[in-house]
């Protein structure tokens, strides 16, 4: 089955950096950025590594597919690698991308609740177990750097990044409980916890239904 789904993936991923999917006005109910191997069915499956098991092998700052042809985005733990520099284009592209009315799903590192843990923590910091919690709650705001991918460019609480979402043009800004999405029955990133406490931001944003993004 590894062997058909290979060239499938390759083809298709061909046609997706060619503009073949934006050229026919493929339109999809979902796209799963940073997919990692947790496949959303009826999805666009969309992951940097070739060896994971997904639709289309892509960088996700900037897709490649028709205006207004999405019904939702889901990013789980994917943004927060997004340059500082780069996050007003990105979430144009994905404004743009998504249908009026479609949803964009973030979970990123909860800066705000992991900077309590961390102050909380200090105190204990002479401690074997108050090292390893505090080197927990810096690797999560940083990244685990254990390769080129795995470090986090910006931090966000839920004031920033509706600051950020509202710029691009999204309304209805606010949490969702991860575990109420039925399109994605798996655990990731939005469920992350220390100590029983969530420490991941999981904010969902609305394209307005009237908005009709311009040609």
């Amino acid at each position: 089955m590894l062997g058909i789904a290979r060239p499938i993936k390759l083809s298709r991923t061909l046609a997706y950096h060619c503009c073949a999917l934006r050229l026919a006005g493929r339109r999809y109910p979902g796209v799963h950025l940073g997919s990692g191997g947790l496949r959303i069915d009826g999805f666009l499956n969309v992951d940097a590594d070739f060896a994971i098991d997904c639709d289309v092998v892509a960088r996700s700052e900037r897709l490649k597919l028709p205006r207004d042809s999405v019904g939702c985005i889901y990013a789980s733990h994917l943004f927060e690698h997004v340059h500082r520099r780069r996050i007003p284009d990105v979430l144009e592209n994905w404004f743009n991308t998504l249908q009026p009315g479609g949803k964009l799903y973030l979970c990123v590192p909860d800066l705000e609740t992991l900077a309590r843990l961390y102050l909380e923590t200090l105190p204990n910091c002479d401690t074997e177990c108050g090292r390893q919690k505090i080197d927990l709650i810096t690797r999560v705001i940083y990244g685990g750097q254990t390769d080129s991918f795995d470090f986090h460019f910006f931090g966000y609480s839920l004031t920033t990044m509706r600051i950020w979402l509202e710029a691009a043009g999204f309304t209805d800004v606010r949490r969702f409980d991860r575990a109420d999405l039925s399109f994605a029955p798996f655990r990731d990133g939005g469920y992350a916890s220390i100590d029983d406490v969530l420490i991941s931001l999981n904010v969902e944003a609305t394209k307005p239904a009237a908005f009709v993004t311009s040609a």
